[in-house]
């Protein structure tokens, strides 16, 4: 997939006792030179210089700074596990309809990491002054490679950038990669944490971007937080002030904005391709700037969010990611799956299963309270719910239960089941969603919603209508009146209604005394029985009380010696009594007589 100019926005969270570690490295073999905003005078155009192809760029993630407070302790720790490793790579280029010499003409999708070709989950790009200046930036989730190999010194080769006059002019040319890992930490001590993975691929010049990173709450004891980001095509020499400072900056909701800095990102130049995320420092990784910093006194008690501001001047800067990591309240990581059975039979009661997981890292407590809201969606009528240790509530349409049961982690609450009946409205198909939320801090909430698309069969029923005799004047027909339950499915409350035409007289009581209607089951039974007749003198039917009178007795055709035919019966309502099976008939059979 490719996004242009993306925002940065939350993509990753995880919870427990994990960490992370950042890296970089570039392929360009020296800074950039940008005229007339430089503050030194290097290799005029220098920064145009990258590795020759096939010379891999390295990085080496036993240097990486563990704790900024403590710098010295680098590297994963003995013991430790990778849980993700996220690889992002950035570089210039130009199309083809824009520079007949351009080295690159699209973004390159494709690189070699340590040794193992890969290609982008995700393409970004984003352009400058009309799009004139175009870099690229990709990523991919290594977590398989990196958790292989743990410590160790990673490559990456094959990025093909653009490095003619049109970004090597501007000293523009961006040629660089940065690996992000997460690991769990083993340490006995360690604290439940939360870290959250943010990226996009947006530039910023003369200009900030404000961020207001979430999705943690910050306990009472330790307190203890650090903050990454990785930004391309910072420049040592271009850090004139230009509307804007050169500077990176964190604020607590109801504090003052501060500037991180130190040796290595000094107020006014804080991208200039020095990473301080390596013990030492690394001053040759040009065009790209992975800084860490120790937020810890930045963060207060209860907090859910804070901003973070990205600010330069003269120096244009493209934000691709920041990870941001705190101490946590405990976390539980709920999820909820809604499933049912075989499809949904119209008017046939039916049912959903409901089931709560904790993914963890810790217990969900008896002081927690877990909810479960299932809204019914028009078609499916509620009947009722059952579930253990589960206290409900129904007002329509929504159903909600509560529960303090402790979950373990890895552990499944006792199945909410629904009850419903699906009505016509259903048909075809109805989606029921069901949600779940705790009091619980839950760092994951797109598994906390399930969706259960639901195919609503219903009958198909065929009726056949013959007459059988002589139908000239004073004739007496009779007619049979065929059903068939040809669906996959059971049929209720079935109905015959029958409008008589204009020229004919409904025959009553012709087989029998009370026998006006012959009912005959097919094989295999039907399972039906026949109700008794109602008849309507009116047309359309208005099937009220209405007593029918014969015209006389003793007509030929009419077996019975009482029977006779009533001309003012405008239609008949056969109503069935039980439940049509599927791939059953039955028949009914009534004479009239013609006028």
């Amino acid at each position: 997939m490719a996004f242009a100019g993306t925002p940065v926005t939350i993509q990753q969270s995880y919870a427990g006792k994990v960490n992370f570690l950042t890296v970089a490295s570039s392929f360009r073999t020296s800074p950039d030179l940008f005229w007339p905003y430089a503050t030194a005078l290097p290799v005029p155009n220098s920064g145009c210089l990258v590795q020759a192809p096939g010379v891999p760029s390295s990085a080496d993630l036993s240097l990486a700074v563990v704790d900024p407070a403590a710098p010295a302790v680098t590297g994963l720790p003995v013991g430790a596990t990778v849980v993700a490793a996220h690889l992002y790579w950035a570089g210039s280029y130009t199309p083809l309809a824009q520079s007949a010499t351009t080295t690159q003409a699209t973004p390159d999708a494709n690189v070699t990491f340590d040794g193992v070709p890969v290609s982008a989950d995700r393409i970004f790009t984003e352009s400058y002054s009309g799009g004139y200046y175009n870099w690229f930036g990709g990523y991919k989730d290594v977590t398989s490679i990196v958790a292989a190999k743990g410590n160790g010194i990673y490559t990456l080769n094959d990025l093909s950038v653009n490095t003619d006059a049109t970004h090597c002019a501007s000293s523009a040319v961006l040629s660089a990669w940065s690996l992000v890992v997460i690991y769990n930490d083993p340490a006995p001590t360690a604290p439940t944490r939360v870290i959250n993975l943010f990226d996009g691929f947006t530039y910023y010049r003369s200009t900030q971007i404000i961020l207001n990173p979430y999705n943690f709450v910050v306990p009472a004891a330790p307190i203890n937080g650090k903050l990454a980001f990785v930004t391309w095509e910072g420049d040592v020499y271009n850090s004139g002030t230009f509307v804007f400072a050169e500077n990176f900056a964190i604020k607590h909701p109801l504090g003052v904005w501060n500037n991180l800095s130190d040796v290595n990102n000094p107020l006014g130049n804080q991208f200039n391709s020095v990473s301080n995320d390596v013990n030492p420092a690394s001053s040759t990784a040009y065009g790209v700037d992975s800084d860490v910093f120790d937020i810890s006194p930045y963060l207060v008690a209860g907090d859910t969010t804070v901003s973070t501001a990205y600010s330069s001047g003269s120096d244009l800067v493209i934000l691709a990611a920041e990870i941001f990591s705190t101490t946590n309240t405990p976390v539980a990581n709920l999820s909820i799956s809604k499933t049912h059975g075989a499809d949904f039979n119209l008017g046939q009661p039916d049912s959903y299963s409901i089931n709560v997981t904790n993914n963890g890292p810790d217990i969900s407590a008896v002081t927690e309270t877990i909810t479960v809201t299932d809204t019914i969606p028009a078609g499916l009528t509620y009947n009722s719910v059952t579930g253990t240790g589960w206290a409900c509530t129904f007002v329509t349409p929504t159903l909600t239960c509560t529960t303090s049961t402790a979950l373990a982690v890895g552990a499944t609450l006792p199945t909410i089941t629904v009850n419903v009946t699906p009505t016509i409205a259903a048909v075809p198909s109805v989606t029921n969603t069901a949600t779940v939320a705790s009091t619980m801090f839950d760092h994951i909430l797109t598994n906390n919603t399930s969706s259960d698309i639901t195919v609503v069969r219903q009958p198909e029923v065929t009726v056949l209508k013959s007459a059988a005799g002589p139908s000239g004047p004073s004739d007496v027909m009779t007619y049979t009146v065929q059903v068939f339950n040809t669906g996959p499915t059971l049929i209720t409350n079935v109905v015959n209604t029958d409008v008589l035409s204009n020229y004919t007289q409904f025959g009553l009581d012709c087989d029998g005394t009370g026998i006006s209607v012959t009912f005959n089951d097919g094989a295999p039974v039907s399972g039906l029985s026949m109700g008794t007749p109602i008849y309507s003198s009116t047309v359309p039917p208005v099937l009220t009380p209405f007593v029918p009178t014969p015209t006389g007795g003793g007509i030929t055709g009419c077996t019975n010696i009482t029977g006779g035919f009533d001309a003012a019966i405008k239609a008949i309502q056969i109503p069935m009594i039980g439940t049509m099976n599927p791939g059953t008939n039955y028949s009914l059979q009534y004479k009239v007589q013609v006028k």
